[in-house]
């Protein structure tokens, strides 16, 4: 029923479609044809909004197919930032030697300042990150070689975005609790797009989400500058 509602490339009334979207990443529904969430990201007819939210519903899923297609998005620095960060993030949440090796290459030429700030602080996380119920993951994360990356990447916070983590973990209880938060701005404005955080418990080698949180805001900028 939801992926009929999103049909072929997210071009039906905007409400319906975006519920839908969301239901999908939030109950982890597999869609049969994982290629509509991309027809839904490139169509051009289609809002931001629904855009973020195709890259969002990804989340729960193994991405199969969709892995060169969602590459394709990061790696192309005409798009918005907002968008090739979408597609880095839903790679990384299932990621490959492949992905790694294309993230690697599109560093060493990486020329959007938002993206790099995101990626690389990313990563960062991804190498100090002791969480065991991450650990195949954080493995394969790690191949990512911050050496052969000549630019400092070490932009201001309140200006370039981010993404932030912290853990802890008791190995005598076996437990432990996650936080990750992003913050991405725009390329032009001085207050964040979207900010998301997400809780999760490390119980016995499971890993299980508690709450995640996440708003975007566009144009708020623009209404405190004085006029």
């Amino acid at each position: 029923v939801l992926e009929a509602r999103i049909g072929n490339d997210c071009s039906g009334p905007e409400d319906e479609v975006l519920m839908s979207l969301k239901a999908i990443g939030n109950d982890g529904v597999t869609l049969t044809g994982k290629t509509t969430l991309i027809k839904c990201i490139n169509n051009d007819k289609t809002s931001m909004d629904l855009k973020l939210a195709s890259l969002e519903a990804f989340r729960h899923m193994d991405l199969g197919n969709a892995k060169p297609a969602l590459l394709e998005l990061y790696k192309n620095m005409d798009l918005d930032p907002e968008i090739r960060i979408g597609a880095f993030v839903a790679l990384m949440r299932d990621p490959c030697k492949m992905c790694i090796d294309a993230v690697q290459a599109t560093m060493a030429k990486e020329r959007v300042l938002q993206v790099g700030s995101f990626v690389m602080s990313y990563m960062e996380n991804a190498r100090r990150s002791g969480n065991p119920a991450k650990k195949g993951k954080i493995e394969i994360l790690k191949m990512f070689n911050e050496a052969k990356i000549r630019r400092d990447w070490n932009l201001e916070i309140m200006k370039y975005s981010r993404a932030y983590e912290a853990s802890y973990f008791s190995s005598y209880l076996n437990a432990g609790i996650d936080a990750q938060s992003q913050v991405i701005f725009s390329q032009a404005g001085f207050l964040p797009r979207q900010v998301k955080t997400d809780l999760n418990i490390n119980l016995f080698g499971r890993s299980i989400n508690l709450f995640e949180l996440g708003a975007r805001m566009e144009g708020l900028a623009h209404a405190l500058e004085p006029s």
